[in-house]
């Protein structure tokens, strides 16, 4: 079942976000801003950061735009 709302997985060292309504990047950006000990980058997609590009430009280690296969099956 689809969770309508923003997925996380970490893969190696790389924290994942699809996140599919606008709404949820402020709150995206605030988990971000806070960091975490688990993950050196974090790569972001989905509806959302197409919609929005460059929301995340004010950090270096955010890559946007990925898209990565089987997310919806997460």
């Amino acid at each position: 079942m689809w969770p309508k709302k923003t997925t996380y997985w970490i893969e190696g060292r790389t924290l994942f976000a699809s996140i599919p309504f606008t709404w949820e990047l402020t709150t995206v950006s605030e988990t971000l801003r806070q960091g975490s000990l688990w993950y050196d980058r974090v790569v972001v997609g989905g509806p959302a950061v197409e919609l929005m590009p460059g929301f995340f430009n004010k950090y270096d280690f955010v890559e946007e735009g990925h898209s990565s296969p089987g997310v919806l099956q997460r």
